[in-house]
């Protein structure tokens, strides 16, 4: 092998380096909110009426800024609309599953840049947008995630509907919502959108490991190229 070919395999190995640092460190759980949507899921058990059925929300992406959304629960019935992720208005809605109203704001995510006291709209299935008042933060430890730092959301109206948002994703890790007679509650189970966390571990932990290695066998091959003193 070449100085010069060694030379050139050095020069990719760190640029593939800084661009995967780069990558991880701005990557999916930011507030770049678009990176994380498109083929997104996330389960949900959908407690009412004392009985819980399995439901998913799944995102596709459609065109500059719109998703397509299906919410699917026990398979049958789904109901289809488009999110707008720049406003997290909903619109163009199909299907028996649907229930949130039309131009109604995303029910299971909201945007990352809240502060306390900030007032959210969140569509309500049955009922179309709700007024939710980010009333404090915490971080738990949530079955099956690990930690998780958390916005609580809580219903204006009905100050025991309370809900959790995942702070860096936006993402609803559970909630009980108003309904026409009572209340459902939507309790996250499963979902592709804390990849970076190693179930629930540091986000981007792959990073700590991948990062270092490289650096060592970069520097093994510089290493190799000095001349041996005589």
């Amino acid at each position: 092998m070449s100085k010069k070919f060694n030379y050139i395999f050095v020069v990719i190995l760190g640029t593939f380096t800084f661009l995967t640092a780069i990558s991880y460190s701005l990557g999916d759980l930011q507030t770049s909110q678009g990176k994380i949507f498109n083929d997104f899921y996330a389960d949900y058990d959908f407690e009412i009426g004392g009985s819980t059925d399995h439901s998913t929300f799944q995102y596709d992406y459609d065109s500059s800024g719109i998703y397509n959304v299906t919410w699917d629960v026990n398979n049958s019935s789904p109901g289809y609309w488009q999110e707008d992720i720049d406003t997290r208005l909903t619109s163009n809605p199909s299907g028996l599953g649907f229930n949130f109203g039309i131009g109604t704001h995303a029910p299971i995510w909201v945007f990352t840049n809240l502060t306390l006291g900030d007032t959210v709209p969140i569509a309500v299935d049955g009922i179309g947008d709700k007024p939710f008042n980010v009333s404090d933060e915490q971080s738990i430890n949530f079955p099956g995630f690990g930690s998780l730092d958390i916005w609580i959301l809580q219903d204006t109206t009905f100050p025991l509907r309370i809900a959790w948002y995942e702070k860096s994703t936006g993402l609803l890790i559970n909630g009980t919502f108003p309904n026409f007679l009572d209340s459902y509650n939507l309790t996250l189970t499963a979902t592709n959108m804390f990849s970076h966390y190693s179930g629930g571990g540091i986000p981007g932990y792959s990073l700590f490991v991948f990062v270092p290695l490289v650096l060592i066998i970069t520097y093994a091959i510089i290493r190799k190229q000095k001349p041996k003193l005589k």
